[in-house]
């Protein structure tokens, strides 16, 4: 979804480098957003100096008519107050702690655990604790019944980190009988559309790496943790070993995704030539309420690469520990969001794990992300789910744009579906005057930032 104002056969190759606004503190995962409140509305608990008689203590405190006092149990002199509608538990606890009978005044705070995953590895997937994965874990960690489906060079789907999570088609049996008629016979896992046979077993590395990003199983004691712990991942073997794929395959793989129930489509991988076919595809999925993530390219350029390029398509740059765009991420008006994809450890075939770099490890944080906010909202569109992704960011140390920011898994969580849209200016438009009309719509409230570009 672009975001800014301001082949016959064609061979495509990966992106795997080579060998509503919320308010929130940036880089903050232990802060609530402002739509969600880090303490109970209506209530304050204040302590008193001394015993003091109930009857009496309402005329001390000045309250309103409506509040209701109760005393806690077990703690001397504590008190809980319920206020009436309209009342800010913040303000009134000040003012009452200015009353010589009260110790204290407080609102009823909201703590929250900060969930830690005991996979061995997860100290080395430094990219999870900078999106906030920890505290957004503690709201959400996937539900299976959502799909990402990893239109790749294939999964190891045997990997220890990645088995359980490995979507299996519920209406298929191994019996060499196409048995849910879709077409492709056995396919049980998916489907390998360069050899057009039901093994989509990954014999380059790239789409194993894609998909522990994803979705390895989380604190299970082993190896690493992905972003969704409980989502299911669908191999679509479209890319050869050599990590090269032509438009009609991917553009089948496509449709395959759709057909067989993917909420979320992950690409990492592009061109700079636009493929009628594969847009064709793209249109088709997005129209049919599925998310589309793209890698937004290498090249250290403006160039467009596609399907990022796509409007119905989130492009997705890459940056670094440091919040910096990575040297080699693409940039320009359109950019949707950015994502960590230097030095990101994940899964590689034959049981193995290593390091990798480019916007082919950011797109997969983007995509699993987009299957966290399903997995909570089952009834967002896909258009709400973008919406989302692109609003609950953190800032980007960076002198060319690469979106909105850096994503957010936390904030994202905290946020409720909605949709805004801008639909003049158009992405890429070039707008000159004092005076510049924006047309759009909002379901709710929103802060429009714009700049010179």
């Amino acid at each position: 979804m672009k975001s800014l104002i301001s082949l016959s056969i064609l061979c495509i190759a990966l992106l795997m480098h080579p060998p509503h606004t919320i308010h929130l503190k940036d880089s903050s995962c232990n802060t609530l957003s402002a739509e969600i409140t880090p303490y109970v509305n209506g209530e304050v608990i204040l302590k008193l100096k001394c015993s003091i008689m109930e009857d009496l203590l309402s005329e001390i405190l000045s309250t309103h008519s409506l509040m209701k006092i109760c005393r806690v149990d077990a703690l001397e002199n504590v008190y809980k107050v319920n206020l009436p509608d309209g009342v800010d538990p913040v303000e009134i606890s000040k003012r009452w702690e200015e009353n010589p009978f009260v110790e204290w005044a407080e609102p009823n705070y909201i703590y929250r655990i900060d969930t830690k995953p005991n996979d061995k590895a997860f100290s080395l997937q430094w990219a999870l604790s900078r999106i906030c994965a920890p505290d957004a874990w503690s709201i959400e960690t996937g539900d299976p019944d959502v799909t990402i489906a990893v239109i790749d060079t294939g999964i190891d789907y045997d990997h220890p980190d990645l088995e359980s999570n490995i979507w299996t088609n519920p209406r298929e049996d191994l019996d060499g009988i196409d048995n849910d008629g879709n077409g492709y016979v056995d396919d049980i896992h998916g489907w390998d559309f360069v050899e057009n046979d039901n093994d989509p077993f990954d014999d380059n590395g790239h789409g194993t790496h894609c998909a522990g990003i994803i979705g390895a199983v989380g604190n299970n004691e082993i190896g690493i943790s992905g972003l969704c712990w409980r989502c299911k991942i669908m191999p679509i073997k479209c890319f050869n070993s050599l990590g090269y794929g032509d438009a009609l395959n991917i553009s089948r793989g496509i449709r395959y995704a759709v057909d067989n129930g993917a909420d979320v489509i992950s690409m990492s991988w592009g061109s700079t030539i636009p493929s009628n076919l594969i847009r064709d595809a793209i249109e088709e999925a997005h129209e049919r309420g599925v998310i589309l993530v793209a890698a937004a390219g290498n090249y250290n350029s403006t160039m467009k690469v596609y399907p990022a390029a796509y409007k119905d398509v989130i492009a997705v740059a890459a940056t670094d520990k440091n919040d910096k765009r990575a040297n080699f991420s693409e940039y320009g008006y359109w950019i949707d969001v950015s994502a960590p994809g230097v030095d990101i450890y994940s899964t590689l075939p034959n049981d193995n794990y290593g390091y990798g770099k480019g916007t082919s490890m950011a797109c997969p944080f983007v995509a699993s992300l987009a299957a966290l906010i399903k997995s909570k909202y089952k009834d967002a569109t896909n258009e709400q789910v973008e919406s989302i992704i692109n609003s609950a960011v953190d800032r980007v140390n960076s002198r060319v744009y690469i979106g909105t920011g850096r994503i957010n898994a936390s904030k994202a969580l905290r946020l409720y579906p909605t949709t805004a849209k801008i639909y003049s200016p158009c992405a890429g438009d070039v707008v000159r005057g004092d005076i510049i009309a924006i047309i759009g719509t909002a379901e709710r409230n929103y802060t429009l930032s714009y700049g010179k570009g």
